[in-house]
């Protein structure tokens, strides 16, 4: 997309919980709402997280503060958990406003890359569209806006061919998920699962598919931001299914607060050179690498009007005081509707 997309009526709202420096959230605020957002829900899982100025403006942005008084005692210790909470926390909240048309729960390094035209045309029967994930490339000698793409096999086996790859899957060649992430239709009987989303059953919602609707992930392009992830991931009572390689970057992180400073950081880098470190320039010379304009703007926002912001705002507090256990996935919309009776 090389021009500015307006995304017709549909409304897109992302929300996300985040917990990460004040530069980082700048980023992930500003390059969602370039790249086909209209409006974010930032759920902050400190509440003394520092927020950018960018953050400030109630049409674009709704900042929840998860504090003590909100959690109460309910309050999960896994992430996964607490991402599923606020996730459709978000999705009850759009359902009983009515005028979000779409819902797409992201992580604090995902940024939302729709072409605009591709949604408004996707099918009314359709209650869900895939996000196909573009992970950056773990080389900060290559800058930013280089990022690698899902694979077919024959393109895996040649990357494992040349060494680059251990295996022919795109979950050798991804060092984050493969998956990519999910946009839903807000309603009452769907449910998100972070990288899925169900019926009220549990059946898997079918999901509308187009090479237009992709995802940014930022996983650990460089050494610093691997340690700024893999921090916050061991201290966030993550036990999220790992494979052997991350689990033993996970248990590293875990042994940090034991060791002496330099101990930490030479552990942390060796992490990184054996489990993460790429380098683009084969990648670039077999053409499987993408580029993205990060700076350029292909969508334009639509602005929630003052009567929106406090309906958006009230219909969250309120959600805030039902037990946080209703909002899980394997509960009935007939208990949640109870609970908000």
């Amino acid at each position: 997309m090389g021009t500015t997309n307006h995304g017709g009526d549909s409304f897109v709202v992302g929300c996300a919980l985040v917990l990460d420096s004040a530069e980082n959230l700048e980023r992930f605020i500003t390059l969602n709402l370039r790249k086909g957002l209209d409006h974010l829900i930032v759920f902050l899982d400190d509440p003394d997280n520092p927020l950018p100025t960018c953050s400030s403006d109630p049409g674009l942005v709704t900042v929840v503060r998860l504090d003590a008084e909100w959690w109460g005692d309910q309050r999960p210790e896994r992430l996964n958990r607490r991402q599923r909470v606020v996730a459709n926390l978000a999705r009850v909240a759009l359902t009983r406003l009515g005028w979000a048309d779409w819902l797409v729960f992201l992580d604090g390094d995902e940024v939302a890359l729709l072409d605009r035209d591709v949604v408004e045309s996707i099918p009314a029967e359709h209650r869900a569209f895939r996000l196909f994930p573009l992970e950056a490339v773990s080389d900060s000698r290559a800058g930013d806006g280089l990022f690698k793409k899902r694979l077919p096999t024959r393109r895996l086996r040649q990357l494992e061919q040349a060494g680059l790859i251990g295996e022919a899957t795109n979950a050798s060649y991804f060092h984050g998920h493969a998956t990519g992430k999910i946009a839903v239709r807000p309603a009452m009987d769907v449910r998100f699962h972070v990288h899925t989303a169900t019926d009220e059953e549990g059946e898997k919602l079918p999901r509308f598919e187009h090479p237009r609707l992709r995802h940014l992930h930022f996983e650990s392009p460089s050494p610093e931001e691997f340690v700024r992830k893999w921090t916050a991931l061991a201290e966030s009572g993550s036990d999220i299914a790992l494979l052997t390689w991350r689990r033993q970057i996970l248990d590293g992180f875990r042994r940090m607060p034991g060791l002496a400073p330099e101990e930490r950081e030479r552990l942390a880098l060796e992490l990184y050179d054996e489990h993460v470190r790429e380098d683009a320039e084969p990648l670039e010379r077999l053409g499987v690498l993408t580029r993205v304009d990060l700076d350029l703007r292909t969508h334009e926002p639509a602005r929630l009007d003052a009567t929106r912001v406090a309906a958006l705002a009230e219909e969250l507090t309120l959600l805030a005081g039902i037990p946080k256990r209703l909002l899980f996935p394997g509960v009935s919309t007939a208990q949640l509707l109870a609970a908000l009776d």
